[in-house]
């Protein structure tokens, strides 16, 4: 027999999920009122204290790498010395993030945990949300992402500590993580380091970095990210014609636009800015993350920090 404790997360899942059987929601709302309101009155008979705890299993504080696969994430993790390393998988990543995946699993010398979605890729989630991008973000970083993330917590719960790859010119973006999950720890072991530095780290490893980076993107997002703009959308015609054909139709079919200008068989070839410019996508596209990491956790991830640095030093100017 299920728990209180289980049943409330089965629901709180089955709210995230906004399952379409809204029956199946509605009959466990009710059996779940109904077991409430049965364990609130045995407690108060017994004198227990009423607990309705949002997750179940025992309680773990770890430092949690969420790793996205960029040049960045993988050095921050490689400093921080992280409990646990977890990649949340999209099919529309370039192939080449596997062997990166499978190199920084040598490196670290951790196994990487991979969570992946049902939906799988953008244009199926685009499709399921009949929307593709709007002022609070893209449904795909929403329900590929965060939604994992989020069902990963209720199944380990527990006041963990985050590391996040955020570099020197990112620092706005780490204060914005911390008001926005403050349940939370938040460790940046890279802030302090430029984009530079930081691919050249990697490099005096013997890694080598994915390969949308040397096909001229600022990180390894998505192939066809609905964050980019025009610049960026001509060259993904050039490099991934499929991709932008692909996203071209599912435009026509949604009747959305993922540029604010046009439509993107509207787009004229040349426009945008030669610097390709998108966004870094992790799971907090829009609202990025928290408190600063726990003494302990501090001193054990800045000595590891320390170390993981001297080792692997390089000049700026030797850094691609």
């Amino acid at each position: 027999m299920l728990s209180v404790c289980e049943l409330q997360v089965s629901y709180q899942k089955l709210l995230l999920y906004r399952s379409s059987d809204l029956s199946q929601a509605v009959a466990l709302r009710t059996l779940l009122g109904r077991c409430m309101q049965f364990f609130a009155k045995d407690n108060l008979q017994k004198g227990v204290a009423q607990d309705r705890p949002a997750s179940c299993g025992p309680r773990q504080n770890l430092v949690v790498s969420w790793f996205s696969a960029g040049v960045s994430s993988a050095v921050a993790t490689k400093t921080a010395n992280p409990d646990k390393i977890i990649y949340i998988d999209i099919d529309d990543q370039h192939p080449d993030t596997y062997r990166f995946l499978a190199d920084c699993e040598k490196w670290f010398d951790m196994k990487i945990e991979v969570l992946k979605s049902p939906l799988g890729s953008v244009e199926n989630t685009c499709y399921a949300a009949s929307f593709i991008r709007g002022p609070h973000g893209a449904p795909c970083t929403t329900r590929l992402k965060k939604r994992e993330r989020k069902l990963w917590e209720m199944d380990n719960p527990g006041q963990h500590t985050y590391v996040w790859g955020f570099d020197s010119n990112e620092k706005e973006r780490a204060e914005g993580t911390k008001k926005a999950m403050p349940e939370y720890n938040h460790f940046f072991p890279i802030i302090d380091r430029t984009k530079n530095e930081v691919h050249g780290i990697l490099e005096h490893a013997g890694i080598k970095r994915p390969m949308m980076y040397d096909m001229g993107y600022p990180n390894n997002n998505c192939i066809g990210c609905v964050k980019g703009g025009m610049g960026y959308w001509n060259k993904i015609r050039d490099d991934f014609p499929e991709v932008f054909a692909r996203r071209s139709a599912m435009e026509r079919k949604i009747g959305a636009h993922l540029l604010k200008e046009c439509y993107l068989d509207e787009l004229e070839p040349g426009r945008g800015r030669n610097k390709i410019v998108v966004p870094d996508c992790g799971i907090f596209c829009e609202i990025e993350q928290a408190r600063p990491a726990p003494k302990s956790a501090t001193q054990n991830t800045a000595e590891s920090a320390k170390n993981s640095i001297q080792q692997a030093e390089c000049e700026t100017a030797s850094c691609p």
